[in-house]
């Protein structure tokens, strides 16, 4: 088990895409179960996937972003969560499906 991001971890990356993926069961002993972003500038995105009980046992447990900014779009999320923090962090979601999935700011 990682501490931060299960599935992926974005460390300081300027732009990203994350591409009709499917994330499920993934686990984190800190922030996202699934995708982690932290300090990362640019572009970052998730589109057309799948997040399916990922955990984290502090927060994120889909996707958490630390100081970054992404965008979800036209995807699912059931049974996790999604989570911000440190500074001025942002999770755009839209045409998106959220089931069991509490956003945390």
């Amino acid at each position: 088990m990682t501490n931060n991001g299960g599935a992926l971890a974005f460390m300081t990356t300027n732009n990203s895409k994350v591409t009709n993926c499917t994330f499920i069961d993934n686990s984190a002993g800190k922030y996202s179960g699934a995708i982690y972003y932290e300090n990362s500038n640019g572009n970052h995105q998730i589109i057309n996937s799948t997040f399916v009980g990922n955990k984290a046992s502090l927060a994120g447990n889909g996707v958490s972003v630390y100081s970054s900014s992404t965008t979800i779009d036209s995807s699912t999320l059931i049974s996790n969560g999604a989570s911000t923090h440190g500074t001025n962090p942002s999770i755009t979601i839209k045409d998106s499906i959220l089931s069991g999935t509490p956003y945390l700011c």
